[in-house]
């Protein structure tokens, strides 16, 4: 047994130092320089950074899960936000750490864990000989193109690419012996795909169950027990997820996402398919999305592992690839006309997302041409692309940063020396929702990846811009950029915003020049209404209590806007109903006297899904007690019975 656990831990030891390594060689420009990843006005800057910071301080300050982020877009809903960081489970980092430090250890930790889990999948999945599994295992965590994803701070496609491998090792299991741990193991890794990105999560389940059909034998005793567990292993996965889950399939109605089906445009475009043949062998751009690199080493040590296969698989593989491709080439494809017309091309938005499955497959044939004896120099054509990958991980981690127009910090401390509740609004998205978030600032304007549609609609006038088209951006980049906007000084103040802060003059004469700084004028709102008509007792994102002893009309309106998850009650008591204005405000009807107003943001599928997922946690724990009572059982009657 000793000399069994001493084999094991230098056997680990030999992969894990390695693996280590290397990721630590791979980040170590950023450890030297951490603006290079946190400092690039991206999306990690201006999305997910405030997002994780205003959900740290509120359950700092509230001892809650927010459910509503009412720093931007005049409040807008958290809980089925499919990007909040509240939905997966490794983010309690940040809660123990400052934020910058605790997004380099998480990308750090999620890189170095990316290649522990693909190692398993080869060494145990495939048995593939430790040599080849490790070679190959660097290369996925070295990928150009999840270092594409670092640099444009797409937080969450970062992350996936840990759990993509261990998704495809435990259906492997399951293929080959099908297990209730196999099962667990799927559903969590799925889980976490499902936390962090939607579109992935989808694209691998495609994969998973392409995986399942090549690598399964109908004529085995095991068909019945694969599917099952298989099946068992996305039911665990939606258990886990109900309380997210759910309230996203409600609210997407209420959302942008659809405005995609109306524009038809699908991103990235190419120039042609040589651009694209390009993108693939070597990095012929710095465009994230096009970002599509396996190396010519790579693809070459690919092709040796392609040769091994059966014919039967090598028409499997070639159908696969040619699949992906084909979405991939976008505007280039041959089947362009049709893609356009199926809904699911177009809410993909970027036609390269599923391109991850092509990196795994690929590095899955390498191992193979890796393992593949008669040929002395094939890791010669490792060694090189190694080299191949730091060379244009370097391209990409040095790109320049793009300055952006901000106002001055002083715009920032002169705002802020207004202690009262308010919403600000700069005509050109001057204020960075990452500065905003750090002077605790709430803005009209914001950047997310879904918005209300009702909010849009209104937002035409609160911004004195028009679009039709899907934008993450409000208002969007076009508009500000190229339109000098002139919003509406009544309608913005019905929604709570006092500032105005814009480079050129505005219009309305209801707004007031208080202060110049630098180029930026400061406008405070004459029609400028607070946000709540009655006294505030307590204040929180998931709970508001209004003081209403002494309110005498039969309606009462928030300036916040409206969306269906947000209940009102009476004293705690008696629901009212909670009503849309023609500005798109929350209202509700004061049918009784009472003391107190209770606004709760509480949708329904959010307590159903709660209950999901805690009987999905508690049936899990009873089935793993009880299968160890089983094995216990039958080894004590074994030795019985010896």
């Amino acid at each position: 047994l000793r000399r069994y656990i001493k084999k094991a831990f230098f056997h680990y030891l030999a992969v894990i130092v390695p693996l280590f390594c290397f990721t630590f060689f791979l980040y170590w420009p950023v450890i030297r320089q951490p603006e290079i990843l946190l400092g690039r006005h991206n999306d990690l800057e201006e999305q997910f950074w405030p997002m994780v910071d205003f959900t740290k301080n509120s359950l700092l300050k509230f001892k809650e899960l927010p459910l509503w982020n009412n720093q931007i877009l005049s409040g807008t809903p958290l809980l089925p936000d499919p990007q909040a960081p509240m939905h997966y489970l490794p983010n309690f980092i940040f809660l123990v750490m400052q934020i910058n430090h605790a997004y380099l250890v998480s990308f750090f930790l999620h890189t170095f864990l990316a290649g522990v889990f693909f190692y398993l999948l080869l060494r145990q999945g495939f048995q593939i000989n430790r040599q080849a599994s490790l070679s190959a295992a660097i290369l996925y965590l070295l990928s150009p193109r999840l270092v594409g994803y670092l640099e444009a701070g797409h937080v969450g496609l970062v992350f996936t690419w840990t759990w993509i491998p261990l998704a495809f090792l435990a259906t492997k299991k399951i293929i080959d012996h099908p297990s209730l741990k196999s099962s667990i193991v799927l559903g969590l890794a799925l889980s976490f795909l499902l936390a962090t990105h939607t579109l992935i999560f989808a694209f691998t389940l495609f994969g998973l169950i392409f995986f399942l059909v090549i690598n399964f034998n109908k004529k085995s005793n095991l068909f019945k027990n694969t599917i099952t567990y298989f099946a068992l292993g996305l039911l665990i996965c939606f258990g886990l997820s109900a309380r997210s889950l759910l309230p996203q399939w409600e609210w997407q109605k209420e959302t942008t996402r659809n405005l995609l089906l109306q524009d038809r445009d699908v991103y990235p475009k190419w120039i042609s398919k040589k651009e694209f043949v390009k993108s693939v062998f070597i990095l012929s751009t710095k465009d994230t999305e096009k970002n599509l690199t396996l190396g010519i080493s790579a693809i070459f040590l690919a092709f040796l592992g392609f040769l091994k296969l059966s014919r039967k698989r090598q028409l499997w593989v070639c159908f696969f690839v040619s699949s992906i491709i084909v979405i991939s080439l976008n505007n280039a494809s041959p089947f362009y006309d049709l893609l356009l017309k199926q809904k699911w091309f177009l809410l993909f938005r970027v036609a390269t997302r599923g391109w991850f499955l092509i990196n795994v497959l690929t590095l899955l044939l390498v191992s193979l041409g890796l393992a593949r004896s008669g040929f002395r120099w094939r890791y010669l054509f490792f060694v090189v692309a190694i080299f191949e990958s730091f060379f244009n991980n370097s391209r990409f981690l040095n790109k320049p940063i793009q300055p952006i127009l901000t106002a001055p910090q002083s715009v920032y401390e002169y705002l802020k020396q207004d202690q009262s509740q308010f919403r600000v609004l700069c005509t050109t998205r001057c204020l960075s929702q990452n500065q905003n978030a750090l002077y605790n600032l709430e803005s009209i304007d914001g950047y997310n990846t879904l918005v209300q549609k009702n909010y849009v609609s209104h937002a035409w006038q609160l911004t004195g811009a028009y679009w039709n088209y899907y934008t993450l951006s409000i208002p969007p980049v076009g508009a500000y950029i190229f339109e000098k906007l002139q919003p509406s000084a009544k309608s913005l103040g019905e929604y709570n915003t006092k500032y105005v802060v814009s480079p050129h003059p505005l219009t309305d004469k209801g707004f007031k020049l208080v202060k110049t700084i630098n180029r930026y004028h400061i406008y405070q709102n004459s029609f400028f209404q607070p946000r709540f008509p009655v006294p505030v007792i307590s204040y929180s994102p998931n709970k508001i209590v209004l003081d209403i002893s002494r309110y005498d009309k039969s309606t009462l309106t928030i300036s916040e806007v409206y969306s269906p998850g947000w209940k009102a009650y009476i004293d705690n008591q008696t629901q009212t109903t909670v009503q849309e204005t023609p500005e798109h405000l929350r209202q509700v009807t004061l049918s009784t006297n009472g003391q107190q107003l209770v606004f709760q943001y509480q949708p329904h599928t959010y307590q159903v899904g709660k209950l999901i997922t805690w009987l999905t946690i508690i049936s899990l724990l009873l089935g793993i007690a009880f299968k160890k009572v089983n094995t216990k059982t039958s080894f004590f009657k074994r030795i019985i019975t010896s």
